[in-house]
């Protein structure tokens, strides 16, 4: 069989071999997937819980300990002195069941404030999730795109490819008819040769694209090789810094975490500050006491034999206690001026959090524009490259060029197309960048 054929038949039946593993899979639909099975994700939704289940008045201290305990005691005392009133065994048996309470009536208002600090706690949790949701959704986005950009890049390898084939055809029909010479015919074997192999190679480079997007996705099949439905998004938009800034200052995600951290800081101020005041604390006790002696193996000292006796009491209790701080070495102040520079520190972070943030997306802007125009010129390069390379054609079939420059214009045209999809690729990214410093990669998702 002819080369070309041999060669084309095998892309045929490897495509088909493709195909047969593979599923659709829309952007929309990767996220989702990674929502759910991100481990990430998944550890942080458990520590939101854990600070939600914390957030109680139960937990802050509001609400008394009651106990129930039971105490049972037996003896056994043999007694042979002669001095003892008693002699012989003397047994006891003790049971005492009690309930007891403690109630903190008075903490110097600190139960509030761990009620308020624990709320806190949880909107930090909530916070960093968030966090982790959105550094997983870019990290999608863009492996998503990445994959996206190999598989057009394959699409164009396949169209050159085919042109690369109907060259080579057309040359080996015009030596048999005498036209052509051997070395045109060997040299567009040699480009189908060589389209052949790019084709195979970007081929694996796909593969390991969407290999790589399927860790994210927590997928366990490492076979399986997904078709990316979603195209890139060239379509440039217009943004006004002050506007970006001002909208990332309210919503970015890495201040708010910030934010939430100052307010738990705020509360442990008042936390520490409440261990000056003094504390009323109510314990009751209330126990039943039933008691047993036998005497039937001893006797007293006048012969008399003894005999089984039992008791029963009953005891209540309440008590008051009222606690005030004078002084203990100073550790309650300094602990109140270690957590005032603690906030201080926290507003510090802040504010210098908020100047690095505005830094990066005025670089991210900028970036972005230029990127605007570097695209607008590979659309044109491109469009350029197709026009020269369609008047090519035609003037390659009527002997007007050789082969050698029609392959130029040829390999023109395929660096003009890459080059137009890695100026929508950047521009892409750099627009998923935006989102993700003014907070809106999950509002957009």
């Amino acid at each position: 069989m002819k080369i070309s054929r041999i060669i084309w038949i095998f892309f045929v039946l490897y495509q088909v071999h493709d195909l047969s593993a593979q599923e659709n899979l829309s952007l929309s639909e990767a996220i989702e997937i990674a929502l759910q099975k991100n481990y990430d994700i998944r550890i942080e939704k458990l520590n939101t819980e854990v600070a939600k289940k914390n957030n109680s008045w139960g937990q802050a201290g509001r609400f008394p300990s009651i106990s129930f305990d039971v105490t049972q005691n037996n003896s056994l005392r043999h007694t042979t002195n002669p001095a003892s009133f008693l002699q012989g065994d003397v047994i006891n048996n003790e049971l005492q069941p009690s309930i007891n309470l403690s109630w903190t009536l008075f903490d110097g208002m600190a139960v509030r404030v761990n009620k308020v600090r624990f709320t806190e706690l949880e909107r930090q949790a909530e916070g960093t999730t968030q966090a982790v949701i959105q550094n997983t959704v870019q990290a999608v986005m863009q492996a998503y795109y990445g994959a996206v950009l190999e598989q057009e890049r394959l699409k164009i390898i396949q169209e050159a490819l085919n042109l690369s084939r109907d060259k080579y055809d057309y040359l080996r029909l015009k030596r048999e008819l005498g036209s052509a010479v051997t070395t045109e015919v060997l040299l567009e074997k040699s480009n189908y040769l060589t389209d052949s192999s790019r084709f195979v190679s970007q081929q694996v480079v796909l593969r390991n694209a969407v290999r790589k997007l399927n860790v994210l996705l927590v997928e366990d099949n490492p076979n399986l090789i997904r078709t990316l439905t979603d195209t890139l998004n060239g379509e440039a938009q217009e943004y006004d810094f002050e506007e970006l800034r001002n909208k990332m200052i309210v919503e970015n995600i890495d201040l708010k975490t910030l934010q939430f951290t100052q307010n738990v800081r705020q509360q442990e101020v008042k936390l520490r500050q409440a261990d000056r005041l003094p504390q009323i604390s109510l314990q009751a006790t209330g126990n039943y006491n039933t008691a047993r002696q036998d005497l039937t193996n001893a006797q007293f000292l006048d012969g008399r034999s003894g005999d089984v006796t039992s008791a029963q009491n009953t005891t209540l209790a309440m008590n008051f206690t009222f606690s005030l701080p004078l002084f203990n070495g100073g550790i309650i102040q300094r602990n109140i001026q270690n957590a005032v520079l603690q906030e201080k520190n926290g507003l510090l972070q802040i504010e210098r959090q908020k100047q690095q943030l505005s830094q990066n997306l005025a670089s991210a802007l900028d970036l972005y524009n230029v990127r605007k125009q570097l695209l607008q010129i590979a659309l044109q390069n491109r469009e350029t490259a197709k026009t020269n390379l369609d008047l090519a054609e035609e003037r390659f079939k009527t002997g007007l060029i050789n082969s050698f420059d029609y392959r130029q214009l040829q390999n023109n045209f395929l660096n003009a197309a890459f080059a137009e999809l890695e100026a929508i690729y950047n521009l892409s990214d750099t627009h998923i960048n935006l989102l993700r410093l003014t907070g809106g990669i999950l509002q957009e998702n």
